[in-house]
């Protein structure tokens, strides 16, 4: 998982009203040879942690506890106390903070130690069900030896994700550099800025890649999972009820695997970099690690169609174009719920000549951030959708068919794409349909 995010606006803004009671690893008093307390003035001096005072607060509180006071575990009222600045009479099951920004802290670290950390040869890691880090040394593989190739496609996605990741992090300096030199509206194109700026403000945007073994899972089974059972994962007992019991542990093996596409993966790289340019955070997560709540309280990115993306489904009733699959005979379309003259009532995939995407603009269920759907049917159609709103010429034909200027307001919209492919590759797309959304 690549995670590069902030705190929401209400955390950040937020008071930390009493500082951890206990020294921070850069004391002078401590030891400098020890190689823990050095790894974590790495950690929290990295990338991964410049922009959440609150992360580094935590990080910091629980691994001092944990060299100072090795074998006795740190709990989630003295955090809430010590870190946060929260009374530790209020009920825990009302004051979620701690729990929330542990699964955040869990996720930087990931981060670290696959990205910036890759060469570190001790990791820190914090086991779900407590808070007490460990510090646990790991293998590296020796200069000049190549790894045993992955098998299988699966698994090569998921290694061009993280070749992926890696390389948006390596470049994201160059980023910061080129929009300090000349600017964002420079870097990007005056078109996208805006339209960026107008979606998103400058609150965090939380990006949610599509679920690529859950496309396969679906084609074994041969049924579409709601997303209340695509949250609760109850994988096995699905595959049980649909399969004869000799397939059942080949499903288990698939779900027990988390990859998203290529395409996605490429559309994480194109976020990540208007993202960056223009000064905002942003957390990558796959679907099946999205947080609900997130979603209510931040600006949203939805990658990848309503099969591989079930998070999909919380908004696509509000909109005219709604993806329909049938999964007996693969028949994948986008339903036009009102044409208009000259409109299909259909648009059907023809799979490996023309494919359909819809970008999305819309506010969330609360109306406190933008939710931005990037939904390709197929994985060239994805890539349609991603340049559709980073591509500087694209987002000015969007302009002229929503008929606003580039310094005006972006309303709501959703925009219908067709691509034509050639041997599965993006030849060319267009805009079939638009519309304007009512607030």
């Amino acid at each position: 998982m690549f995670t590069a995010c902030a705190d929401r606006p209400s955390d950040t803004a937020r008071v930390i009203l009493r500082r951890p009671t206990v020294q921070e690893p850069h004391d002078p008093e401590d030891p400098a040879e020890d190689p823990r307390r050095a790894l974590v003035r790495r950690v929290e001096s990295s990338a991964a942690f410049e922009k959440s005072k609150r992360l580094r607060d935590f990080l910091l509180y629980v691994t001092e506890r944990a060299l100072r006071e090795p074998g006795v575990p740190v709990t989630e009222h003295e955090i809430r106390r010590d870190v946060f600045g929260r009374s530790i009479d209020v009920d825990a099951t009302e004051d979620t903070v701690v729990r929330v920004q542990a699964s955040h802290l869990r996720r930087r670290l990931e981060q670290y130690f696959a990205i910036e950390g890759v060469a570190e040869t001790l990791v820190i890691e914090i086991p779900r069900g407590g808070y007490t880090p460990l510090f646990r040394e790991r293998t590296l593989a020796a200069p000049g030896v190549r790894p045993i190739p992955a098998r299988g496609p699966l698994v090569a996605i998921i290694v061009l994700l993280a070749v992926a990741c890696a390389a948006l992090a390596a470049d994201a300096w160059r980023w910061r550099v080129r929009a300090r030199q000349a600017g964002p509206a420079a870097a990007l194109g005056p078109g996208v800025d805006h339209l960026w700026r107008e979606m998103f403000g400058a609150a965090p945007v939380y990006l949610v890649l599509g679920d690529s073994n859950l496309s396969l899972f679906q084609d074994t089974i041969k049924y579409q999972l709601s997303l209340p059972e695509y949250q609760r994962q109850e994988f096995v007992q699905i595959a049980r009820a649909r399969l004869p019991a000799a397939e059942v542990p080949v499903s288990w093996r698939l779900m027990n695997r988390e990859n998203t596409s290529i395409a996605d993966a490429k559309l994480a790289e194109r976020v990540a970099r208007v993202n960056a340019l223009q000064g905002r955070a942003i957390d990558i997560v796959l679907a099946r690690r999205a947080d609900p709540g997130q979603m209510q309280t931040h600006n949203v990115i939805l990658s990848g169609p309503r099969r591989s993306n079930p998070w999909v489904e919380l908004f696509e009733e509000r909109l005219n174009f709604r993806s329909r699959f049938e999964e007996g005979t693969r028949h994948a379309s986008l339903h036009n719920a009102a044409p208009r003259p000259g409109e299909a009532a259909e648009y059907a995939v023809e799979w490996n000549k023309v494919g359909y995407g819809r970008v999305a603009y819309l506010s969330s269920a609360q109306g406190r951030g933008g939710v931005l759907l990037l939904s390709g049917i197929d994985m060239s159609s994805t890539e349609a959708c991603a340049d559709f709103v980073t591509n500087e010429t694209r987002v000015r034909q969007l302009f002229q068919a929503l008929g606003v200027n580039e310094g005006s307001r972006i309303p709501h919209f959703e925009v219908l794409l067709r691509t034509n492919l050639l041997l599965g590759t993006t030849a060319a797309y267009e805009v079939v349909a638009h519309r304007r959304l009512d607030p």
